[in-house]
């Protein structure tokens, strides 16, 4: 934890001396979204999150055909999210990466699906059944509306490595 705070004093004074965002911390290994603010080096909030099926740090586009996903993963890494309305699925989303085929956000659950009992996944105590999404980052609605749905466009998100780095 200690190393993850200082990791993040640093991205805090070297980026943003000017205008300080909270940060978003993915933690696909626990199963959890957390809001952070390098002001106070201390969590707003933290909550549950769905993540892709297959286990890994690196998004591929070229296995992805436009049609079907045959990556599933919600890639490691630093990004810069910005605000979007979806038509498609009629709801607001926390854009992350825009590709050029697809792209990945963070949105409300998704609940269209109830063979994949998303909901349950993310009420359940433990983060063994938290894989289930297309490489999107899904948390409870309630958290998007009143945590995240006006955070402001450049807000940074980590997604922390699943895979020790050598």
């Amino acid at each position: 934890m200690f190393k993850t705070l200082l990791l993040y004093s640093i991205l805090v004074s070297n980026t943003f001396a000017v205008n300080i965002n909270p940060i978003l911390i993915a933690d696909k290994v626990n199963g959890t979204l957390e809001l952070y603010n390098p002001k106070t080096n201390q969590q707003i909030v933290i909550t549950a999150a769905l993540y892709g099926k297959t286990k890994s740090d690196k998004y591929d586009e070229a296995v992805y055909d436009g049609k079907k996903r045959k990556n599933n993963v919600t890639p490691a890494g630093y990004y810069t999210v910005r605000q979007a309305f979806s038509n498609h699925y009629n709801r607001p989303m926390l854009i992350f990466i825009t590709g050029e085929k697809r792209i990945m956000t963070i949105h409300p659950v998704y609940l269209g699906s109830k063979v994949q009992k998303r909901q349950e996944r993310l009420d359940s105590i433990t983060a063994v059944d938290n894989r289930i999404t297309g490489g999107c980052i899904n948390v409870p609605a309630a958290f998007y509306y009143k945590h995240l749905d006006k955070l402001p466009n450049g807000t940074i998100l980590h997604i922390k490595h699943e895979i020790e780095l050598i």
